[in-house]
């Protein structure tokens, strides 16, 4: 019994120091994110292009808030790194490209899935001129976990009626990115 009493205000204690950090973030940290968020629009109202905008470490969420934030400011190229790009991740970039008349896409990503990838495609190109779809790997055998015969053939699905052209690509490294455990790899164009 000692042990569960034990167990129980050890329960309790972390409980109180989650809702102490929750109270903490709403009170305190909420007023200033909008703060700075409201002075970034600002800034951002003023330009009258982005040239080249790097998204790291992007979820969802984090999408929302950017998009957000940029108000209607056209964007020459948009470059994201991710873990996984699934396919409500790139809805959202989808809509980001066609409010900011972004002319370049560039996806960096661990994991594709490769479901409706040809809509992305499609839609992705109505708005920009490019899209490139890197692999953060090492590995240069198989493409995103599948065979590259594999990609060839979905990629000549993509462009049989004319719509698109889809290259799966050797895999050269992104310009500017050190080769390492981070490689990016060019797989899409």
């Amino acid at each position: 019994t000692v042990a569960f009493r034990l167990h129980y205000v050890f329960s309790i204690a972390i409980l109180l120091v989650v809702l102490i950090f929750l109270i903490h973030r709403l009170v305190r940290v909420r007023p200033a994110m909008v703060k700075n968020r409201k002075r970034l629009a600002l800034l951002f109202n003023r330009c009258s292009k982005v040239g080249e905008l790097h998204l790291k470490k992007l979820n969802k969420e984090t999408l929302d808030v950017v998009i957000g934030t940029l108000g209607n400011v056209p964007i020459e190229h948009l470059v994201v790194y991710v873990k996984e790009c699934d396919k409500r991740l790139r809805s959202k970039i989808l809509k980001m490209v066609q409010q900011h008349n972004i002319e370049k896409v560039t996806m960096c990503s661990k994991k594709f899935s490769d479901t409706k990838i040809r809509n992305f495609f499609l839609s992705a190109t109505e708005t920009a001129q490019q899209v490139d779809i890197y692999e953060t790997t090492l590995s240069t055998e198989a493409i995103f976990g599948k065979p590259r015969a594999t990609w060839e053939k979905n990629a000549a699905d993509m462009g049989a009626d004319g719509s698109i052209s889809v290259q799966v690509m050797n895999g050269q490294p992104l310009s500017g990115q050190q080769t390492g455990a981070d490689s990016q790899l060019l797989r899409f164009r």
